[in-house]
């Protein structure tokens, strides 16, 4: 592989490495594909969503992008929620995936996603039609401040320096070429 050429999986390569990286039984890889083409069709991560009559090569920060929707997935988020948030702008494009993939142990990064859910039930929270306001939060950081403001609500909060290094260490495994390579290419938010 050329030193210019950013590295980019195929779907069977995607499936493989996340169904490693969510433990997935090898029973149930007909079920995970199923999910991951949802994901898909609902142009999640932005750009996948090509029809039938194309294939998609992601690019390796979608694998990233794909196994923190998975996470919020298996923590109870809907694939409609995750849509009305991320299909505008990637998750890492918002936090800069480089700050997670270069962080040091003292500043792993994480995420988390807070569900608003009841906030229909607070006076203050309808909008002027009356209408349920149904509103959730995404926040990122490291360290104890970060940590403090969980204590609000409940959140669903993913470690996101250890799932990069999780995904870096299976591809470094299964395609030595891309050993070394970085996840998140170019300057900060410029993810293609």
């Amino acid at each position: 592989m050329e030193d210019d050429q950013a590295p980019s999986f195929t779907f069977a390569s995607v499936r493989a490495i996340l169904a490693r990286m969510q433990k997935i039984d090898d029973t149930k890889l007909k079920r995970f594909e199923a999910r991951l083409q949802q994901l898909q069709k609902l142009g999640l991560p932005p750009g996948t969503n090509i029809g039938r009559a194309g294939r998609v090569n992601y690019p390796y920060w979608m694998l990233a992008e794909l196994d923190a929707y998975l996470g919020f997935l298996d923590a109870g988020a809907t694939p409609a929620l995750l849509r009305s948030h991320f299909e505008q702008r990637p998750l890492y494009s918002m936090i800069y995936g480089q700050y997670v993939e270069d962080a040091p142990a003292d500043r792993e990064h994480h995420v988390g996603m807070r569900f608003n859910a009841l906030h229909h039930l607070r006076t203050r929270d309808t909008n002027q039609s009356g209408a349920l306001v149904f509103d959730q939060e995404i926040f990122s950081g490291y360290g104890p401040k970060f940590f403090a403001g969980l204590s609000e609500a409940p959140s669903i909060v993913i470690n996101l320096t250890q799932r990069v290094a999780l995904l870096k260490g299976i591809v470094s495994e299964w395609f030595q070429d891309y050993a070394g390579l970085p996840v998140f290419p170019g300057p900060p938010g410029a993810l293609t």
